[in-house]
């Protein structure tokens, strides 16, 4: 049959045949490689270090000095003020992540917020709230040398309780 006399119901099945005919085709040309085993890293993830939420409270250990960072030109609303500086903080609660950690700790906090009876001079056994991560490696591996470094989002500070 000549191709200006078929029907366009004939020319769609011709089609559609030939389409038919070339996926196969086409699809085992994206395999896998056989000389991998189906699902299988490369390399093994399990000593790669990785971050896990470090959530602990307790009381300064010495007075520290923080600088405003944020909320200086509003003087008259302190709910938008952020402070920064170094906390050394004796810990006397902790998440699981963070147990394993000395005390006291000394941490660097950009995101630190003050309740109200806090001044920008804190001083020893004001009650601190820390928030971040931590760095966690399986204990099945031999290098633990990145585990335990301390990221601190957020540090909050309230007065000691009377």
């Amino acid at each position: 049959m000549c191709p200006r006399h078929m029907t366009p119901k004939t020319a769609l099945t011709a089609v559609v045949t030939i389409g038919a005919l070339a996926l196969p085709a086409i699809a085992g040309a994206h395999g896998k490689p056989t000389d991998e085993p189906a699902g299988q890293p490369k390399t093994s993830h399990r000593c790669a270090a990785h971050k896990v939420a470090y959530v602990a409270s307790g009381v300064l250990a010495a007075p520290a000095t923080l600088t405003q960072a944020m909320g200086a030109d509003t003087p008259a609303d302190t709910a938008d003020d952020r402070y920064t500086g170094t906390l050394s903080v004796t810990v006397t609660r902790a998440n699981p992540h963070a147990k394993d950690v000395a005390t006291p700790v000394t941490v660097q906090a950009n995101d630190i917020r003050l309740h109200d009876g806090v001044t920008a001079t804190p001083a020893a056994g004001t009650r601190v709230r820390l928030i971040g991560k931590i760095t966690k490696v399986s204990k099945q591996c031999s290098d633990q040398s990145v585990a335990g470094a301390v990221t601190i989002r957020k540090a909050t500070l309230q007065p000691p309780k009377s």
